[in-house]
């Protein structure tokens, strides 16, 4: 049974009540905890926890005020945490700090909650620069409780146990949300009702001056809630308007009402009356996207109920009217919609997707997809071992199913690894429409192509062939060897590397092996592409 460790420099034995909140998601994990003040020597250890849960108590950095050894003890905890990382393979979930300073003085009393956050940054900036680390943040959660809700201060000086059970609750609730997202793929769509979500009422009835939405109550929630979704797209999710409605009364609404969110935040909106089931499946087909990716938002029992029967891989929840503030909590508890860090191929998601539409739409121009691809100027960008995109690798193996030569799920700290032994390709691609990011993996270790992967975004583009081309390149000292490895989704590249030149070496069901004869230059049909590589 795979482990979840606590370590701490308080008491963690209440946090075994984790396991309650892990079975609500299906996972079983071994809940263990090390002694206390051992975090200097468990980090210098060799462990065979899947995870490390690090809670810390203000009393690490400081006593009752921050002072100049505060930050001494952030830059001593990322020394750890950076020799742990070269033991380890361990997801590490590390807590930020939480706390309330005395107000003798209103001018002192700002300064310290400076330094906190400024402590905090400095945490948060461990997880950004050490792969497989996210942030447990104990400082927004006891700002929401309270510090006399959050921590029992008697507890904390008799017992080393500072955390309420309220506290212990909403952190358990939290750290089972990290585990989810390591465990599982975010989600890639959020689909909204309009009427009575996105603003109260209903405009082909109210009319469009009678909708709520403005700075006074309930109107005011449904401008939250605006702002709220507006931030999720800025995060890399993508939105789309799924709505019973006529064109002219919603069209209407976003044009002379004053709303966070505008018609064009909305990647597809599907505006008409027919079932929503049937728009959620369209929007799927329009974006190549599989059902399980999404998420669909409405206040209607029955819309809901009709979309979970006939797409019941769809993540419905509801926006609940009868309790309207209670909404403002709703995208942040889809653990779906979450994201321990936010890759800038996240953010620039939705621009991607508007770029593909306008791709679709001028290659329907042609007569053959040569010219379709001759015409998008496409460029190449590739580095090989570049550190700073092993979060984009690492996202990119263990989302990519369709073509995914081997469907190896890396890690961050796995491609870290990786990189210090072998090739490790990443590849970029532009054309007159936009830059798609980073959108292309290969591994090579030895002589053999590891993983080789695409995003399925750029795919019927040839891009492959001038990858394998470029690998070839880099490694000209070797005979490349490529694997297939057959999967419930990978069928369309089963033949691939037949394409591409190389010749079978043996085959069964479930496998195929390759070689290329480093003296074959060339690779059938490859297409003129500008190809760079780039500066590291």
């Amino acid at each position: 049974m795979p482990q979840i460790s606590f370590l701490s420099n308080v008491m963690t034995t209440p946090f075994t009540m984790l396991g309650q909140y892990l079975e609500r998601y299906h996972f079983q994990f071994e809940i263990r905890h090390y002694d206390i003040d051992q975090i200097p020597q468990v980090l210098s250890s060799a462990l065979s926890d899947d995870y490390l849960i690090i809670i810390l108590d203000n009393t690490f950095f400081f006593d009752a005020f921050i002072n100049e050894k505060t930050f001494e003890k952030v830059r001593f905890l990322e020394t750890l945490l950076r020799n742990f990382r070269k033991l380890n393979k361990s997801k590490v979930i590390l807590s930020n700090v939480y706390y309330a300073f005395p107000d003798f003085n209103s001018s002192l009393n700002m300064e310290q909650y400076s330094k906190l956050i400024e402590l905090n940054k400095e945490i948060d900036n461990i997880s950004q620069n050490i792969s497989g680390v996210s942030i447990l943040n104990l400082f927004n959660m006891g700002a929401r409780i309270g510090f006399e809700n959050f921590v029992k201060m008697k507890n904390k000086f008799l017992f080393q146990a500072p955390f309420s059970k309220y506290a212990i609750e909403h952190i358990c609730k939290e750290i089972s949300k990290h585990i989810y997202l390591y465990e599982k793929h975010r989600k890639k769509v959020c689909i909204v009702d309009a009427d009575n979500t996105l603003w109260g009422g209903i405009v082909g009835e109210d009319g469009v001056d009678n909708i709520q939405m403005d700075q006074n109550y309930p109107g005011i929630i449904y401008r939250h809630f605006q702002n709220q979704l507006k931030v999720l797209k800025e995060t890399g999710i993508l939105l789309c308007l799924v709505t019973k409605n006529n064109v002219e009364d919603l069209e209407g609404a976003f044009s002379r009402r004053k709303m966070p969110l505008k018609l064009a935040d909305f990647l597809i909106r599907k505006v008409n009356w027919f079932p929503k089931s049937e728009n959620v499946a369209e929007i799927a087909r329009e974006l190549n996207l599989g059902l399980e990716s999404f998420v669909f938002i409405d206040d209607s029992d029955f819309e809901l109920a009709e979309v979970r029967e006939n797409l019941d891989v769809v993540e419905c929840c509801k926006f609940d009217t009868q309790n309207l503030v209670s909404n403002l909590q709703l995208l942040e508890n889809i653990f779906g919609l979450n994201a321990l860090k936010i890759t800038k191929e996240d953010t620039a998601k939705t621009s991607q997707y508007i770029a593909e539409k306008k791709r679709t739409d001028v290659s329907r121009r042609f007569t053959s997809a040569e010219e379709f691809i001759k015409s998008l100027s496409i460029e190449i960008y590739y580095s090989i071992n570049n550190d700073s995109h092993i979060a984009r690798i690492s996202q990119l193996t263990n989302k990519t199913n369709q073509f995914n030569l081997t469907t190896r799920r890396y890690s961050e700290s796995d491609i870290e690894k990786v990189m210090k032994e072998h090739l490790v390709f990443d590849f970029k691609v532009i054309d007159k429409f936009g830059d798609m990011g980073i959108v292309g993996v290969v591994i090579i270790k030895e002589n053999v192509i590891d993983t080789f992967l695409l995003s399925c975004r750029v795919l019927g583009r040839k891009i492959e062939e001038k990858i394998i081309k470029i690998v070839q390149d880099e490694v000209s000292k070797m005979d490349l060897r490529g694997i297939y490895l057959k999967t419930a989704k990978n069928g369309q590249v089963e033949d691939l590397y037949d394409k591409l030149g190389f010749q079978i070496a043996h085959s069964d069901e479930k496998r195929k092996e390759y070689v290329l004869d480093q003296t074959v230059r060339d690779i059938p049909h490859i297409m003129a592409v500008k190809v760079r590589r780039q500066a590291q």
